[in-house]
């Protein structure tokens, strides 16, 4: 007798195994993840704020796989708007989280007085109470110029968290011009990373505040570490143009990393490494800073101490070798622009046997549509990144392998993400990618993909 029941079980498990196989067969590395939004993108329309206009500046992932975007947002209801700290979260697959702040929003009070003052969110990063510190600045509306770095802090529900400063916001150096760049968690306080004015020099610091938002004394000297400064074009120590983007703690040390144009002789950008207290690490690279080799060029790209040089990232890997990825530009009679990727040893010095010299130089553009602002490093040491283009819509993700050379197995589709783009990493593989999109001649909107690694 034939068991019909045991013959379709059989034959059920069959198709599902020829199902899994056929999806795992057409699925090649850098093709989007149709789990994520619709077909791997998700447009977030922002149905019931149609009046806002966004300007992301971060993507950060949450430990349980949510995803924020930073930056800032103008509610369009006046003739000027309100610009706000925006915060908003997603899904681990693309739709927003409507349960986080107010409608998937976290807002910061604006000061309301005789002069409103505004906030721009630049970076953040979760603790591991899944509260989130957003830094950036804030300014005033009849002075845009006159900023102070600023932070503020949210529960984990997307309210101010009052615990935090006053009404969940700090401003620190004030009346001292400043803005933070970046933010990262250290020794279970709050490290940032920023420029500051006074008395007409730019200085480039790390400050690192307890988690009620006081300084902490016991960092550097006083709280407060600088790491370089720029007065006219005269360049001291570790300094960058526009506040520092590139800063990494190394889990198991707890030793820092930060990245800056180290002299203007020179050309060189630096990776400095300071141990958890602030102290530098003299050992690493020379007195403590790894270099790009001096006069690094690409035809008539040329690394120069201007904002179109920078670090964009410090990747450090688990055998203590440290990544860097950024952008080299000439501001000259045209408009150059290349970018590179590099590694260095655990000393500091480069390693030959990434790309045989250390690092990768990408070819000479004019008039790109973007920097290389983001990179990320998967758990096999591949380094997926996005590379300046002609035009945005040309502009796509690429891989080199471990040792530098280029992963042609990585083919993702061309999409236009717009101007603003940044990477992330979810997971120990996938990439996700923001970018953005136009409405209505000029509502900006946020706009995710995610990639199969």
């Amino acid at each position: 007798m034939v068991d019909f029941y045991l013959v379709s079980k059989r034959a059920s498990v069959i198709i599902i195994l020829l199902v899994c196989f056929v999806v795992t067969a057409t699925a090649s590395p850098g093709s989007l993840d149709t789990t994520f939004g619709t077909n791997g993108i998700y447009n977030d329309a922002l149905t019931n704020h149609a009046s806002y206009t966004l300007t992301p500046y971060d993507l950060v992932q949450q430990p349980d796989g949510m995803i924020l975007v930073v930056g800032s947002y103008n509610d369009g209801l006046t003739t000027l708007g309100t610009t706000r700290v925006l915060l908003r979260r997603y899904t681990r697959n693309g739709p927003f989280d409507s349960q986080f702040g107010l409608d998937g929003f976290a807002v910061a009070n604006r000061i309301q007085g005789p002069v409103e003052v505004y906030g721009v969110g630049r970076a953040a990063v979760v603790q591991s109470d899944y509260k989130i510190v957003v830094a950036g600045f804030t300014y005033a509306t009849n002075n845009s110029a006159d900023t102070r770095l600023t932070l503020w802090r949210f529960t984990s529900g997307g309210e101010l968290d009052t615990t935090f400063g006053v009404d969940g916001q700090v401003t620190l150096f004030s009346p001292s011009v400043g803005k933070a760049a970046a933010v990262r968690m250290s020794q279970g306080k709050i490290l940032v990373a920023g420029n500051v004015t006074q008395a007409s020099t730019d200085y480039t610091i790390m400050t690192r505040l307890n988690l009620d938002g006081t300084i902490d004394p016991s960092f550097g000297m006083s709280g407060i570490v600088i790491a370089g400064s720029a007065s006219g074009s005269t360049l001291s120590g570790l300094y960058e143009i526009g506040g520092p983007r590139a800063l990494a703690v190394q889990s198991v040390s707890g030793d820092i990393f930060l990245s800056g144009h180290y002299t203007d002789a020179s050309h060189h950008l630096g990776i400095a490494r300071y141990d958890q207290a602030g102290n530098p690490v003299l050992s690493f690279g020379t007195n403590g800073v790894a270099m790009t080799p001096a006069g690094l060029s690409n035809g008539s790209c040329i690394l120069a101490n201007s904002t179109l040089t920078k670090y964009s990232n410090i990747l450090l890997y688990t055998d203590g070798s440290v990544g860097a990825t950024g952008s080299m530009g000439d501001l000259a009679a045209s408009f150059f622009f290349s970018y590179f990727l590099g590694r260095y040893g655990a000393n500091g010095v480069a390693d030959t046997g990434f790309a045989q010299v250390g690092h990768i130089k990408g070819p000479c553009l004019t008039n790109p549509s973007r920097a290389l602002d983001s990179t990320v490093l998967q758990s096999d040491g591949k380094i997926v990144y996005l590379a300046p283009a002609n035009s945005s819509a040309s502009q796509t993700l690429f891989r080199v392998n471990s040792d530098g050379t280029q992963d042609t197995t990585y083919v993702p589709p061309n999409l236009d993400f717009g101007y603003t783009q940044f990477l992330m990493l979810q997971g120990a593989t996938k990439t996700v990618r923001l970018g953005v999109y136009t409405v209505n001649t000029n509502k900006v909107r946020v706009k995710l993909a995610r990639y199969l690694p």
